[in-house]
C-alpha cells in the first residue's frame, strides 16, 4: 500500500501519482507499488513530479517498467517535470524520448493520447557481431557432383 510519500489522486479521469521530492533506492518499492496501483486497470498515468527535485536509477528504473505496461496495455505514462535536475537526467541517460513530458499537470491531462509507437528495424551496429545464418554442412548430391567435375581436369 502506498505510503504518504507518494499521494494517488484522479484529474480528468486519469490516476495520477504525485512523487515526493526525491526518488532513490529508500523509497523505490514504494513507488513500485504506487505506480502499480494507480495504472491497475488504467492504461494512462501520470506521474507528477513537478516537486521532485532529485530521482535516481530507481526511480527511473520503476518509471521505465511502469511505460512497458502501460504501452503493453495500449496507454502510457505521461511525466509533469518542473524540475531543470530531473529533466537534465532524463536527458543525460537518454530516456527523454520515452515520455511524453508536460510543464504542468493540466496539460498533461489535457493532452490526446500519443499514437502508438512504431516500432523501427534495427540498424546493426558495426562493433556487434551479427548472427550468421545457419548453412548446411552436408553438400547437396548435385553440389558434390558439379565441383567435382569442375576440380577434375580435362
Amino acid at each position: 500500500m502506498p505510503g504518504a510519500g507518494y499521494e494517488l489522486g484522479w484529474a480528468g479521469g486519469i490516476p495520477v501519482i504525485a512523487t515526493p521530492g526525491e526518488i532513490d533506492v529508500s523509497n523505490a518499492a514504494e513507488f513500485r507499488q504506487s505506480l502499480l496501483s494507480c495504472a491497475n486497470g488504467h492504461p494512462t498515468l501520470v506521474v507528477d513530479m513537478s516537486g521532485t527535485v532529485f530521482c535516481d536509477s530507481t526511480g527511473v528504473h520503476q518509471l521505465v517498467l511502469a511505460r512497458a505496461r502501460a504501452i503493453a496495455a495500449g496507454g502510457e505514462v505521461r511525466l509533469v517535470i518542473r524540475t531543470a535536475p530531473v529533466q537534465r537526467l532524463f536527458v543525460i541517460m537518454g530516456i527523454d524520448h520515452l515520455f511524453p513530458v508536460f510543464a504542468s499537470l493540466g496539460q498533461a491531462v489535457a493532452c490526446a493520447p500519443s499514437p502508438a509507437p512504431v516500432s523501427q528495424p534495427l540498424v546493426p551496429h558495426p562493433l556487434v557481431p551479427q548472427p550468421v545464418a545457419a548453412q548446411s554442412l552436408v553438400p547437396q548430391p548435385a553440389a558434390a557432383q558439379q565441383s567435382e567435375a569442375r576440380a577434375a581436369p580435362g
